[in-house]
C-alpha cells in the first residue's frame, strides 16, 4: 500500500517512492582538466613526496583510536 505524501517542490501529493520531476538537479563544480593532468596529480599523490609534504604540515598521532592532527606552523 502506497503512502502519500504533499511535494515540497511542486505542492502535488505523490507517493513517497516518487521522485519529482521538479526537484532540482544537483549541482557539480566541473573542473576542466585534461587526462595527462589527472595522471600527474594521481602518480604525485602516490609519491614518496606527497607523504613527506604531508608529514612535515602535520604531526599525526594516534591515541585511543582518534586521529589526531596538530600543525606544526602554529
Amino acid at each position: 500500500m502506497p503512502i502519500y505524501k504533499s511535494c515540497k517542490y511542486c505542492g502535488k501529493i505523490h507517493d513517497t517512492k516518487l521522485i519529482c520531476d521538479k526537484k532540482p538537479k544537483k549541482k557539480r563544480k566541473e573542473i576542466d582538466m585534461t587526462n595527462e593532468m589527472k595522471v600527474q596529480i594521481r602518480q604525485f599523490r602516490d609519491s614518496t613526496a606527497w607523504k613527506d609534504k604531508r608529514e612535515v604540515d602535520f604531526d599525526f598521532q594516534v591515541d585511543n583510536f582518534m586521529l589526531l592532527c596538530s600543525s606544526k606552523t602554529l
